[in-house]
Order: structure tokens, then sequence, then C-alpha cells
């Protein structure tokens, strides 16, 4: 039988106090976060480029999804999901194709304040892995256990 953990004085426990911190400290919501950041800083760079580049911000933010849609795949379905089936990406391309149009927009609003398509895309790359990480876990991997159950 699995021991409750919040019922012991490990430090852990003494620090997060609270059964949503210690599901915070999960360990695929801790690879989730790790692998989004790499995750974040490959899309990001790739899209910076492309607006270096001088394309528009929609074909920026559509060749970067694309390429980075391919990366994540990989990295979030082995590292985060311990899942390689390949045959989960169309899946994963129609979860993208849906976060690419959310991602337009967020951009265009940012934009609308800030004036500028760099910093418009970096506020997109904080906000935008939430929503990628649960539209993931309800229509992609749906069914992967969680390693700390």
């Amino acid at each position: 039988m699995k021991e409750n953990n919040l019922a012991n004085d490990s430090p852990k426990n003494k620090l997060l106090g609270s059964f949503f911190f210690e599901k915070l400290w999960d360990q695929r919501f801790f690879h989730f976060i790790l692998v989004g950041i790499l995750n974040t800083a490959f899309s990001y760079i790739l899209f910076a480029l492309f607006i270096y580049l001088g394309l528009h911000f929609k074909s920026a933010v559509l060749v970067a999804t694309t390429l980075g849609i391919l990366f994540n795949f990989k990295s979030t379905g082995t590292l985060v999901f311990k899942n390689k089936k390949n045959s989960l990406l169309l899946k994963f391309f129609i979860v993208y194709s849906f976060i690419y149009f959310i991602n337009i927009n967020v951009i265009k609003f940012f934009y609308l304040f800030l004036h500028n398509y760099y910093l418009a895309g970096a506020f997109c790359s904080i906000l935008s892995p939430f929503l990628s990480f649960y539209l993931i876990r309800k229509f992609v991997f749906v069914g992967v256990k969680n390693e700390a159950n």
C-alpha cells in the first residue's frame, strides 16, 4: 500500500505543505517543465531567426511551429510521457495546428500593445506551453499514467 507522503516529516513535505504543491513536484510535471523549456527555446529561436530573415510573422510562426512539432513530438513523447509511438504523430500535428492558430492570435494581441514581434512572440512562448501540455495530455497521450501513481 502506498504511504501518504504528506503524513511524514520529510524536508520536502515541510517545504511543500499541501497536496497541490506535492502534485506540482510530480515527476511528469517536472519533466514537462524541463522539456517545455527546451522546446520553447528551440521554437522561439527558430521564430526569431525567421523574423530576422524577413519572413512575415505568420509564416515565421508556421515554419517554426512545423519544425518545432517534430522536435517536440520526440522530446515530449519520449521524455515526458515515455511513449515512442510514431503513430501518434498525426494527432500531435492536429493539436499543434490548433495551437498555431491560437498562437497567431496571441501574437497579434501582444503586438497591438508592444509593436514588436520579438516581444510578442516571447510572451506567446511563455503562455503556449501550458495550453500545449493540456491538449497533448488530453488528446494525444491519452491514458498515459502518471509516474508517481
